[in-house]
């Protein structure tokens, strides 16, 4: 839905499902409170760009990248 032009946040509503806006953080962070291989998606992501999807003990995540220092 998203690739077809879709917000991330309507695609996850449309699906039952809820986006949540995350603080920024490092690389270390984002592997220590999701996992390593969320913030290798997330950090491999260009500005804009929705991260491949990744998986925690939690699930799945699917993020934008909205900024990036």
């Amino acid at each position: 839905a998203v690739s077809g032009g879709q917000t991330l946040d309507a695609a996850a509503q449309a699906n039952g499902l809820r986006t949540t806006a995350l603080p920024p953080a490092t690389r270390q962070q984002i592997a220590e409170q999701a996992s390593p291989e969320v913030a290798q998606a997330y950090f491999q992501a260009a500005r804009g760009a929705i991260a491949t999807p990744a998986r925690s003990p939690l699930g799945w995540h699917v993020g934008q990248v909205t900024e990036i220092s």
